[in-house]
């Protein structure tokens, strides 16, 4: 993501009534950022993963990444975040997940942390 894409994005009330605002950006990989959000209709903090702008013009990216919200967001599992919704902000399609504070296992990894195998599996 470019600078002038987060800063557009930063602030921002998005959803229903602009019931999401975003605060910060949690992170980003190959096809979207992640970023906090305070939804003021639920009174809870929730993650927003938005497509980036450089995939709005292929529409088999733009397919995949709300099939997948769509599907994930039928699966329940302790394991896996929820999916509470998706929708498009000026035109880009984002997921609402449910957000769960805490480390990401890249971050353990680094730090050397050492599984047990029954916590690796």
């Amino acid at each position: 993501m470019d600078s002038d894409e987060q800063d557009s994005l930063l602030g921002q009330r998005v959803g229903k009534d602009g019931r999401l605002e975003l605060q910060r950006q949690l992170g980003e990989g190959a096809s979207g950022s992640i970023w906090l959000a305070q939804d003021h209709k639920r009174d809870r903090l929730v993650a927003v993963k938005f497509l980036h702008l450089s995939m709005l013009d292929n529409e088999n990216l733009r397919a995949r990444f709300l099939r997948e919200g769509k599907t994930f967001g039928k699966l329940r599992h302790d394991n896996l975040v929820r999916v509470h919704g998706l929708g498009h902000h000026h035109g880009q399609p984002y997921l609402v997940i449910e957000y769960v504070d805490g480390q990401t296992l890249w971050d353990l990894i680094e730090r050397g942390w050492l599984f047990e195998p029954d916590q690796a599996l």
